[in-house]
């Protein structure tokens, strides 16, 4: 999943592990916190998730340690 945000971090924007599925989650970035949306339901007013940026970067190091012990 991708950590770093794009250049406009305030765009939404695909995990770069979604590939070419339709199904996906789109992640935005906001100084304080991250938000994600299903991409099926991308429509400005659309409901997400809202994580606290200390929570953000706790569950991509769980989910990077993870994906460590697949391989």
């Amino acid at each position: 999943m991708t950590e770093k945000p794009p250049a406009n971090h305030k765009e939404w924007f695909q995990s770069s592990h979604s590939g070419h599925f339709e199904s996906c989650v789109e992640v935005r970035f906001e100084p304080e916190r991250a938000l994600v949306r299903d991409s099926d339901n991308s429509h400005h007013d659309s409901p997400c998730l809202e994580f606290s940026a200390p929570a953000w970067k706790a569950f991509l190091g769980l989910i990077s340690h993870e994906h460590e012990h697949e391989r």
